[in-house]
């Protein structure tokens, strides 16, 4: 009996997971009569997801795309702002030993501004991409271009966890995430999909390169006059972290 042939995505694929990921960016927020911060993050976490695929692009669409890319970026940036004191409370009461519950509240109004804005442009590159048609290149140009962002993610790899620096695991991360989408979108469009045991390990990499990244920000946040009174409430949080940033590191030596 001959084994199915080996296939992989189509353009078609490629530009419905796109625009999916545009829709599903802009309906966050509209299941509730108040938008919280979370919120937030699920529209850049979208926007990061179409953007992977949006590098996958062929040279024939390749001036009109990047321009996307590049709007898709200022976004996902403009809105990352917004979620800082967000994810400043989190990090805080995750290592805080006082019984403080955080209660998620809606978004300020300057916030609530900035996520329907980000709607509107959402919409337009929407538009962008249901008005492309399918490339002339041959689709297995897309599995050339996964493998092409899976030896980026490899070079940038760090090659002493202990000592690498922050910025070199925020570029090794950014990496991480792009090859992570779009093998996640080559599990859905292939009948030779990516095994299971590779995505989570690729997601135990994300999750821990973001804890890191959290603490120091938190680390930095504390030098701040402005966070000032957010670690008076607890002087000890700023040494956890550190000591957090440590054992996050040893762990991730021990998954390669």
């Amino acid at each position: 009996m001959l084994e199915p042939a080996q296939t992989c995505p189509t353009w078609d694929d490629w530009l419905s997971a796109i625009s999916e990921q545009i829709d599903l960016a802009k309906s966050v927020g509209n299941s509730q009569a108040h938008p919280e911060d979370e919120d937030i993050h699920r529209l850049r976490a979208a926007v990061k997801y179409a953007r992977a695929l949006l590098r996958l692009a062929p040279p024939s669409l390749h001036t009109e795309t990047s321009k996307h890319q590049l709007q898709l970026q200022r976004i996902a940036r403009r809105l990352s702002r917004l979620r800082e004191k967000f994810v400043l409370g989190e990090t805080l009461a995750g290592l805080s030993s006082k019984d403080e519950v955080r209660v998620k509240a809606p978004l300020s109004d300057r916030a609530l501004k900035a996520l329907e804005n980000a709607k509107l442009r959402l919409e337009t590159i929407g538009q962008f991409i249901r008005s492309l048609p399918p490339p002339d290149e041959d689709a297995h140009y897309l599995r050339q271009r996964i493998k092409h962002f899976k030896r980026r993610m490899r070079r940038r790899e760090p090659k002493d966890w202990r000592n690498a620096t922050i910025t070199d695991l925020h570029i090794y991360r950014s990496a991480l995430i792009a090859h992570l989408c779009q093998v996640q979108f080559l599990k859905k469009n292939r009948t030779d999909k990516p095994k299971q045991k590779y995505i989570h390990y690729l997601e135990a990499l994300r999750h821990h390169l973001g804890d890191i990244n959290d603490l120091d920000r938190l680390i930095d946040f504390s030098k701040q006059r402005r966070y000032r009174d957010l670690f008076e409430q607890d002087r000890s949080v700023v040494k956890k972290a550190a000591v957090r940033q440590k054992k996050l590191r040893a762990l991730l030596r021990t998954l390669h």
